[in-house]
């Protein structure tokens, strides 16, 4: 578990309301294994004394990057959109057991939807590494929702089954 002040290289938008931000973070990004959280602490957030569960996205150890998605939701959220590149955070992490395929696994199907597919990410890249056969299905409410379906399209070697609940894809 490592508490790092973390620099902001992206806080972008990738779709209505859903955010990515990637923060430079060594010790947590070599740690860092599928399924796993940091805790963020945002400057200028002094009134709100817990601090923000994002789940990991994608660690890359090699450049020490970690990448965390978030939804604009309330105050917190809207203020983290605020923070600029060069602006630090404050991460504890990485936290949670994290996730390990079962011994002899052939085969894989990852569900999952909206900004709770960022987490899963991670799951793929470990999954298609090791040789399993991985398909992934993402949902979103929108089109514009489904910011991961390309991330997940590059490490899968084909795009994900997709569907939204407004019917604007899938």
């Amino acid at each position: 578990l490592v508490n790092a002040h973390a620099p902001l290289l992206v806080n972008e938008e990738l779709g209505r309301g859903i955010w990515l931000m990637t923060v430079e973070a060594p010790a947590i990004a070599a740690g860092a294994r599928p399924g796993q959280f940091v805790h963020v602490r945002i400057p200028g957030m002094d009134d709100h004394i817990l601090r923000r569960p994002l789940g990991i996205y994608a660690a890359d150890a090699a450049a020490g990057t970690v990448d965390m998605m978030y939804q604009v939701l309330g105050f917190g959220t809207e203020h983290m959109t605020e923070r600029a590149v060069g602006d630090a955070v404050e991460m504890i992490g990485p936290i949670g057991r994290g996730w390990q395929p079962p011994e002899g696994c052939k085969r894989a199907l990852i569900v999952a939807g909206g900004v709770g597919s960022a987490p899963f990410y991670p799951l793929a890249e470990e999954l298609t590494a090791a040789g399993v056969a991985t398909d992934a299905i993402l949902g979103a409410s929108t089109i514009d929702a489904l910011v991961a379906r390309e991330r997940y399209g590059a490490v899968l070697g084909c795009e994900p089954a997709c569907s939204t609940d407004d019917g604007t894809y899938g």
